[in-house]
């Protein structure tokens, strides 16, 4: 049984069988939770009529320990596939090194397919015992492989987390590119057209761009509203953090659900450009990104207030659990180009005159507005 799972994991992982060390955790090889995934997957296809939860990898982390639990809970479904193994099997050379490749009924080797096909291969919800028998997957578990992050005074998730860990203060005077404050603000009470409010959280830079990574030409790159440019940058280090490349999620079952809501950028610009549709409209925010990597699962732009980030991960979530995708991209983005929130919320006695939300605090008094992207 050993030797049958040590070659099930060596095909999965791409590490020579006899590379593999039956006590090393399967992280030790540096491998993700996507791969591990695609493990018990493989488990599934090779012992008949069973289900394993994605769970068991990590309670069983290595080749001796899961040995032992397949043993335990699956000893007469075994009993077949290793009595066929035995019997049934070829040796490929690869180098000094020998792994061993099961054989399928027509008499070939079964091939593993490329490391981006087997990696986004994978369903973690395919058999899962915790699904339930009628198609009810509320319960399956979702891995998050990779993050990123523009906020203000954090443009990575290492910066981000330092700022949460020492309490640091992001709130600033709203930079004056954004609106001026002698014209728009008044301290002190409620005035129409003014906000109470001249503070919030920004970005340093909304303005730097790279349309070359995307493909996009450089005259249609400025009428581009920065909210999406944020949303295309942020989308692609996700999947760089998460060790994925454009070549891995081409033409795949991507979903990607975008938190966010109309812009006032479209008021900004004079020019007029045949392609620039697809740059001011809040719904192309995620259509041109989904464009851009070709990406064929489902994409939609939500816009619930103060909740849309939470509704688009919670879309995504279920659209991985449903089948509908096979891997998404799901977070949030928002951009203060102007005045004008400043003052809807003002006039509606919604907005913190300091520019801080304090939540559940005696001294709360208002909300505080800032802006940044986040992805999953």
């Amino acid at each position: 049984l050993n030797e049958w799972l040590t070659d099930q994991v060596s095909i999965e992982l791409k590490i020579p069988a006899n590379k593999l060390e039956e006590d090393i955790a399967f992280q030790e090889y540096g491998v993700d939770s996507v791969i591990l995934a695609q493990l018990v997957k493989r488990l599934e296809q090779q012992i008949p009529d069973v289900s394993i939860s994605p769970m068991v990898i990590l309670e069983y982390p290595n080749i001796s320990m899961l040995s032992k639990y397949l043993q335990e809970h699956y000893q007469e479904a075994l009993s077949s596939v290793l009595q066929e193994y035995q019997g049934n099997h070829v040796w490929i050379s690869q180098g000094k090194a020998t792994a061993a490749l099961p054989m399928n009924q027509a008499g070939s080797v079964n091939d593993p397919g490329s490391p981006g096909d087997a990696r986004l291969a994978h369903k973690i919800l395919s058999k899962d015992p915790v699904a339930g028998a009628n198609g009810n997957y509320d319960h399956v578990p979702i891995a998050v492989i990779g993050m990123a992050c523009h906020f203000p005074d954090a443009p990575d998730l290492a910066t981000f987390w330092e700022n949460l860990k020492q309490g640091h203060d992001s709130i600033r005077e709203v930079p004056s590119e954004r609106w001026n404050t002698s014209v728009y603000y008044a301290a002190g009470g409620k005035q129409r057209g003014k906000s109470v409010s001249k503070w919030g959280g920004f970005l340093e830079d909304i303005t730097g761009f790279d349309p070359g990574y995307f493909g996009i030409s450089p005259d249609l790159a400025g009428l581009i509203d920065p909210l999406e440019r944020q949303w295309l940058e942020v989308s692609a280090e996700a999947m760089a953090d998460a060790g994925y490349s454009k070549s891995d999620i081409w033409g795949k079952r991507v979903g990607v659900y975008a938190g966010s809501r109309s812009g006032s950028f479209q008021e900004k610009v004079s020019e007029v450009h045949k392609d620039m549709l697809a740059g001011i409209g809040q719904n192309f925010i995620t259509a041109h990104l989904a464009h851009i990597y070709n990406l064929h699962g489902p994409n939609m732009v939500v816009d619930t207030a103060c909740s849309s980030s939470l509704t688009a991960i919670d879309l995504a979530v279920k659209a991985l659990r449903s089948g509908q995708a096979d891997f998404a991209l799901a977070g949030g983005v928002d951009i203060l180009l102007d005045e004008k929130l400043y003052v809807l919320l003002s006039n509606a006695e919604v907005l913190s005159p300091d520019g801080r939300s304090k939540t559940f605090d005696q001294d709360a008094n208002g909300t505080g507005l800032g802006e940044g992207c986040g992805v999953l």
